[in-house]
């Protein structure tokens, strides 16, 4: 029996026990003044909030505007999901040519284009059809994999590289700001879209939702993209540690220097 347990509980145990951090110099507040950080999670909430406030008008706008019932709007979420879904195992193709921000920054702005044209609009007049509309919830999937997966390693990234956090809290911080941001997004995009909906109908809904999102993929390139002028010399400076820190040991006495 002894012998079966020590091959089931690792070595390293006893050591990880040992390692003691003081956990009061990390926090959420500090990471989040972190703008890597920041506008990740924000990009989370952006991109949850448009996942989901279409969910509760499907059934009505079928009914309304097409005189379709609710299998169609089962259909149509659907559709969205299988967008979404098939695309998540290549996001990873789509992040060896981009960066996580130049990942961000393009597929919002195609996020908000799908948007727009879930429901035929002054903006870009376009056929009004249960299948043009089918064809751009799949493409909102399929850009809501883009601006969602990256999310959770562009934070681990920032918080390693420059707040220097160890990887054990860096893990747990990380985690928990991830799922904050996405219960905000679940929670206000389908309160704010219904209420949207009621009070200016479906084309101003996502007219406004998908231009605001635009608008987001915009400030977070303003803010975060590395080749904006105001942008270099903090990447410069990053850089610059980065070359001096070969392991997580050497990270933690420079960050004590």
């Amino acid at each position: 029996m002894p012998f079966i347990i020590k091959l089931i509980v690792p070595s390293k145990v006893d050591e990880l026990e040992d390692c003691i951090i003081d956990t009061s110099k990390y926090s959420y507040t500090k990471m989040l003044t972190n703008k890597r950080i920041l506008f990740a999670n924000l990009a989370l909430f952006v991109s949850i909030f448009q996942y989901t406030f279409v969910e509760p008008l499907l059934t009505n706008w079928m009914h309304v505007d097409f005189d379709r019932g609710e299998k169609s709007a089962s259909l149509l979420f659907f559709i969205m999901g299988v967008g979404y879904a098939g695309t998540c195992q290549g996001v990873y193709l789509t992040l060896k040519h981009f960066s996580f921000r130049r990942c961000f920054y393009i597929f919002f702005v195609l996020n908000g284009l799908c948007t727009i044209m879930f429901e035929p609009t002054e903006i870009i007049p376009i056929p009004k059809s249960f299948v043009v509309v089918s064809v751009f919830m799949f493409f909102g999937g399929v850009t809501s994999a883009h601006t969602m997966i990256p999310t959770l390693p562009e934070i681990l990234d920032a918080g390693k590289k420059e707040l220097y956090y160890p990887v054990e809290i860096l893990n747990d911080l990380s985690s928990g700001l991830f799922n904050m941001f996405f219960a905000f997004g679940e929670i206000l995009g389908p309160l704010i879209g219904n209420e949207l909906y009621v009070n200016v109908g479906m084309v101003r809904t996502c007219e406004y939702i998908g231009t605001g999102i635009i608008l987001f993929a915009l400030l977070y390139c303003l803010v975060c993209d590395d080749s904006m002028p105001w942008n270099k010399r903090v990447r410069l400076k990053v850089l610059n540690e980065e070359y001096f820190l070969e392991d997580e040991q050497t990270s933690r006495r420079n960050m004590k220097i």
